[in-house]
């Protein structure tokens, strides 16, 4: 049975609210109780200013609380795949290649400040009567990774929190205890 598989590929350091409000719209988009789509999630071991201790094992171990957010069938039909590449979407274009058979849909997502980035570009040569779409995704309420850091950086607990999903206060305070000291 043809499959409906999300790609998305990115630094996340550090994953926000934002990232998994789109996970979870493509949840929903590939919801089929027959066939439930599956969100690939692809993170780059890349570090990034001014958090460069933040690996990406670390990113993908806050990928795995967030989750922990999501209901039960859902939290099934997300995996996270740390890149072996400095570029997760060449990582994620390896594991396409792999995958896909005739039929299968592909979801390449990438943000709104990456509209015109033609990292997918090499995805077009996978034939094999596989379908892709390129998702442009919208900001989601003017998040950015980099002002995650930026607030790490300079302290700003409280502005911190607001990037991070709904979560207790207590996991809010471990996230900021474990990473507040790697800027």
């Amino acid at each position: 049975m043809p499959k409906k598989i999300t790609i998305y590929a990115g630094s996340f350091k550090l994953p926000h609210k934002g990232h998994l409000y789109l996970v979870k719209k493509m949840l929903k988009m590939t919801d089929n109780p027959e066939n439930p789509g599956v969100v690939y999630i692809f993170i780059s071991k890349k570090e990034r200013e001014p958090c460069d201790k933040i690996t990406g094992e670390i990113s993908k171990e806050i990928w795995k609380e967030y989750i922990e957010t999501l209901i039960e069938k859902d939290k099934k039909r997300v995996k996270l795949i740390l890149s072996k590449l400095v570029s997760p979407t060449q990582t994620a274009y390896g594991f396409v290649k792999r995958i896909a058979k005739k039929g299968d849909e592909f979801y390449l997502v990438k943000s709104s400040k990456n509209a015109n980035n033609k990292r997918f570009e090499s995805f077009k040569t996978i034939k094999n009567g596989v379908k892709f779409h390129e998702l442009v995704i919208p900001e989601y309420q003017n998040l950015h990774s980099t002002n995650m850091r930026k607030f790490l950086n300079e302290g700003k607990k409280k502005d911190f929190y607001k990037f991070l999903p709904k979560m207790s206060n207590i996991k809010k305070n471990k996230l900021w205890l474990q990473l507040k000291d790697l800027c």
